[in-house]
């Protein structure tokens, strides 16, 4: 069997057995339609655009159905009523990024070659990061991993300014991004720490944001 139909075919028996156990208050057309995609799989991922839209449908009655039952449960909260209206907005106005639209832009095209990415980290003119990757610093306690976080950090605030301490670290910005540091392992002290270090190792003295 073709493996773009069977990824279909078990793509259709999770929707199935989903819907198997959904409340029986969701509208039933798009409980078919979206049973019927086990019964019938797609031959090729484009085929697939209009069952992710039903898809994308049906999850859009859910979480509006759900977003109606928070607003009934918090009437007496002025600011989570406030949030809750907002996001039914969104909902409404299609102002949320569907199912569909993800799939959609990662599909491969034979056709369109997508351009190479300019790498964001370099170390010694090597490349080790680029956009839409994940990159995971992992040594053993005490090996140095916060110095190369602190000197990833100096090297996007440094701007690849010749002769601070970014151990061989290079970075770049074109776009002037926002560099965001998020510390849940230490306190704030030694959060505020490690961006003080990072901000000497880039010869920074006054605040870059």
């Amino acid at each position: 069997m073709d493996a773009t139909v069977a990824g279909a075919m078990g793509l259709g028996e999770i929707l199935a057995h989903a819907l198997g156990s959904a409340p029986m208050d969701q509208t039933e057309v798009l409980r078919v339609s979206i049973v019927e995609i086990s019964e019938e799989p797609a031959q090729h991922p484009s085929l697939l655009l209009p069952m992710l839209t039903r898809l994308a449908e049906y999850d859009r009655v859910r979480q509006g159905q759900f977003l109606t039952w928070q607003l009934q449960a918090n009437l007496g909260d002025p600011e989570a009523v406030a949030h809750i209206v907002a996001e039914l907005s969104k909902l409404q106005s299609g102002d949320t990024l569907t199912l569909t639209s993800q799939l959609a832009e990662r599909a491969f095209d034979f056709d369109k070659r997508p351009d190479k990415p300019v790498p964001i980290f370099q170390l010694c003119g090597h490349p080790l990061c680029t956009a839409g990757n994940i990159a995971n610093i992992q040594a053993l306690p005490k090996a140095g991993k916060s110095a190369v976080v602190e000197s990833m950090i100096a090297a996007t605030v440094n701007g690849n300014r010749q002769g601070p301490d970014t151990l061989g670290f290079s970075a770049e910005n074109p776009k002037g991004h926002a560099l965001i540091h998020l510390d849940t392992e230490q306190s704030q002290y030694d959060h505020d720490a490690l961006i003080r270090r990072a901000l000497r190792r880039a010869r920074v003295t006054t605040s870059p944001g």
